[in-house]
């Protein structure tokens, strides 16, 4: 993977790409995700005006800026130079990279789970339309999954993959 392979102009169009349609919704899932699991837990975050929250806000704004950037920037090398991308950098980078897009993988399959679940309920407590872009979403997602496991297990078996 040299970086010569890539144009700057083609670099820069896919990183904003990502970072419009992947890294800011995955961030703003994952974030909502982690304050309602707080929220549940019983711990409530309250910002002040003291330095200490001062501190506090900064710290967190730093860390969803950077969390968005990685996502950002993990998708775009995904985009450019395939699945080989995640594989770049000593072992504990390597690491790091699979965790950080698992845990987006994650966070956006239990978003739509938790979309799904909600269509279903409100289909349930009685028919109604604003059912149906839930159930769409829960139906759309289980047949990407299941198109991606068919995919994955075909590949397995004609031994086609590259590693």
């Amino acid at each position: 993977m040299a970086d010569d392979d890539v144009s700057v102009l083609t670099a820069a169009a896919v990183f904003l790409g990502a970072a419009v349609l992947v890294g800011a919704p995955v961030t703003a899932l994952a974030l909502g995700l982690v304050g309602a699991v707080l929220d549940a837990v019983g711990v409530s975050i309250t910002l002040g005006t003291g330095i200490v929250d001062t501190l506090a806000a900064l710290t967190i704004a730093v860390a969803v800026l950077w969390l968005w950037l990685q996502i950002s920037y993990e998708a775009a090398q995904l985009q450019v130079y395939g699945t080989a991308a995640l594989s770049r950098g000593p072992r504990w980078a390597v690491l790091v990279r699979h965790l950080l897009l698992s845990g987006a993988v994650l966070a956006v399959l239990v978003s739509v789970a938790i979309l799904g679940v909600s269509g279903a309920l409100v289909l349930v407590s009685g028919p109604s339309v604003a059912a149906l872009p839930g159930l769409a979403l829960a139906a759309a997602t289980v047949a990407v999954l299941v198109r991606a496991g068919r995919a994955f297990r075909d590949r397995l078996g004609d031994g086609s993959h590259s590693g």
